[in-house]
């Protein structure tokens, strides 16, 4: 009784028919807690006389956070029934060891053994449903923002998260320790039985993808004052073993989907749809916690997290339905893209994950993760949605941060890069759009880094950058056209897709750097880290713009970005290595491989100019990205409960457009 009584109770605090937090008229206005709004839906007021009481409400709610509010109550009383014997969970061994008369619950009461908890008093099926209730209790709860505008809900606080978040009294460690612990213990493939979901009930299922969700709107969650105290329980995780158990759960749950297809018997394993969820909580636990994120790099492999999310931006870029997802493994490459250990890690052998996935893709061959990684990007770049066009930079921009630690790339790879160099080169697509012209830089300045820092494994990119040498030649001859050129987007040369011309409306620094560093004699020059606000693309796009006013360039244009172009390292590597194959050729089928091992024992010292330092593109969060993860986040949470259906009709959910 006590848990039916919760939805009603916030359903009466928010004073709609439709879900918590619709508002008074159950089309989308801006209802909060207060008892005001709840008299106004009664007395049947409406127009603006019932926006107008529901906006008192809300300031009252905000103003007057005490023990007598209703929806103080309603959370408080959510809180004690997750933790009561005998409700949620079996009671605990030792006496006085209750969340009822305890100000901090007890470990043995949590929901699952993992971080915090070694030891928990168990649960039953009956538990299990429970907690699922109380948990989609909550996101109703904490769904105002999905019936507000994206500008509103950017400018406006929920007031429910806001108190929520607020206290350890209605949100206690025990509670984020059980979220956390419940996701990332669910296994969905058990002791392997074939078809075992199909054979039997899991009530473990919804327990886990409804915690995701709610782990993951509580960390997302910006208070207007003070600190978000579920942030602060996952930055205090540091133990070591919790990290290791998180990371195993991750790796174990993100592989889970192409695990499941790759089996003999059709169906016979069990397919995880919380991926994106969990993608979610890793992308908000490395932001949180530096601890966990050094921790992986340092003592975990990465690329078995990796591999899964590149795979995901595979199968997702022709897919307007996964266009979110793909923009979020974007944004976690950027960020780990940052990081060396991370760069070097790829440099481990790539074991296919997918067959169907892999099908689309040349055979690597003996290839490291890092060729694997160009490899997905160029299909990105080159055979993608229209839509993923303000993610190309993005891209671009990760290849280039990777690149002064790559140590070998396949001749798979290095074609892939050189073609994206041809496409981008061309006059057509130079002068398409203002922008353009960076992707031209961050190409460049990958083989710069290639061949300055990681020469002798990359002999095959050099080989590849002689046999193209007219392209690098042509592009230091580009001239301004006298005449307005009037320029069509590039047609692309491996698939029918439009332009790439559209570019980021913010990106990262000047390739170039400032200064140079000479030659080290045992290592890599210093790093140098610039804020790549390139990111915020995929999130301004997510709202709807007008459209700009085509693009005239002019001489002015071309000659400031022209100057820009780092072809100096390439031009020279050409002119040093060319005059000098001659004498290898015999027209023979071993020219190739005599030619690879010559470059190989080549040295360049004193030929090529003094390189710059490593320079490093972070991403920098701002307005933008968390607006856009924000309705991301909620759109997957929408789409995740629609049977039975948790929230208002389509009609009423203004934060993102609904097919």
């Amino acid at each position: 009784n006590a848990a039916a009584a919760a939805p009603a109770a916030a359903a009466a605090a928010a004073g709609t028919g439709v879900g918590v937090g619709v508002g008074v008229d159950g089309a989308g206005s801006d209802g909060a807690a207060g008892t005001g709004v709840a008299e106004a839906a009664s007395s049947g007021e409406e127009g603006a006389s019932a926006s107008t009481c529901a906006a008192e409400g809300a300031v009252l709610y905000l103003e007057r956070q005490n023990e007598n509010t209703l929806a103080r109550l309603v959370l408080h009383s959510i809180s004690r029934l997750m933790f009561h014997a005998g409700y949620s969970c079996y009671p605990p061994s030792s006496k006085g060891s209750s969340a009822e008369t305890a100000s901090i619950v007890p470990s043995e009461l949590c929901w699952a053994t993992g971080v915090g908890v070694d030891a928990v008093t168990g649960c039953a099926a009956r538990h299990m449903q429970r907690r699922t209730e109380l948990l989609q209790c909550l996101l109703g709860c904490f769904s105002e923002t999905l019936y507000n505008t994206p500008e509103v809900a950017q400018a406006r606080r929920d007031a429910w998260l806001d108190l929520f978040t607020s206290s350890a009294e209605l949100c206690p460690p025990a509670l984020i320790h059980s979220l956390i612990n419940v996701t990332c213990n669910y296994d969905p493939i058990g002791w392997g039985l074939p078809y075992n979901h199909v054979m039997f009930s899991d009530y473990a299922a919804p327990l886990a993808d409804v915690a995701s969700q709610v782990l993951c709107i509580a960390l997302d969650h910006h208070r207007s004052e003070g600190v978000n105290v579920s942030m602060s329980y996952a930055a205090a995780i540091s133990r070591p073993e919790d990290f290791k158990f998180i990371f195993d759960s991750l790796q174990r749950l993100l592989s889970n989907p192409f695990q499941a297809e790759n089996v003999y018997l059709p169906y016979s394993t069990k397919r995880i749809e919380s991926h994106q969820e969990m993608l979610m909580f890793f992308w908000k636990l490395i932001n949180a916690n530096p601890a966990f994120l050094a921790y992986v790099l340092k003592h975990e492999d990465v690329n078995t997290v990796i591999v899964p999310v590149i795979y995901f931006i595979l199968d997702g870029r022709k897919d307007d339905a996964q266009l979110g997802l793909v923009h979020l493994c974007t944004f976690l490459l950027l960020v780990l893209s940052g990081e060396r250990e991370f760069a070097i890690q790829l440099n481990k052998p790539f074991v296919p994950l997918s067959r169907r996935s892999s099908s689309e893709l040349p055979m690597i061959g003996n290839g490291n993760v890092a060729d694997f990684l160009i490899v997905v990007f160029h299909k990105t770049l080159t055979d993608s949605s229209a839509k993923l066009h303000g993610l190309h930079e993005c891209l671009l921009t990760i290849i280039a941060n990777l690149s002064p630690y790559i140590k070998a790339l396949s001749m798979v790879a290095t074609v892939a890069l050189l073609r994206l160099f041809e496409r981008y080169t061309k006059p057509k697509f130079l002068f398409a759009e203002e922008r353009n012209h960076r992707f031209v830089i961050f190409l460049l300045e990958t083989f710069n880094n290639l061949i300055q820092y990681q020469y002798e494994g990359n002999a095959r990119l050099v080989y590849a950058m002689l046999r193209r040498r007219n392209t690098f030649q042509q592009l230091a001859k580009l001239r301004f056209p006298s005449a307005d050129p009037q320029p069509e987007a590039a047609a692309s040369d491996e698939s029918a897709t439009s332009s790439d011309a559209s570019a980021a409306a913010a990106a990262p620094p000047s390739a170039d750097g400032e200064g140079a560093a000479p030659r080290g004699t045992g290592g890599l020059p210093e790093r140098k880290d610039v804020d790549a606000s390139a990111v915020t693309v995929a999130a301004e796009k997510a709202v709807p713009a007008h459209a700009p006013a085509a693009f005239v360039p002019t001489e002015e244009w071309f000659e400031a970005w022209k100057v820009q172009l780092p072809l100096s390292t390439s031009l020279r590597l050409i002119a040093a290595v060319l005059p000098s194959l001659p004498s290898i050729i015999r027209g023979s089928a071993e020219d190739e491989a005599q030619i690879l091992e010559y470059l190989s024992n080549t040295t360049l010292v004193g030929l090529l100019p003094v390189p710059h330092p490593i320079l490093i593109r972070r991403y920098q969060e701002n307005d933008a990205t968390s607006l856009w993860f924000h309705r991301y986040m909620w759109g997957v949470v929408f789409v995740r409960n629609r049977t039975p259906p948790l929230f208002g009709g389509p009609k009423h959910i203004k934060l993102f457009a609904i097919q």
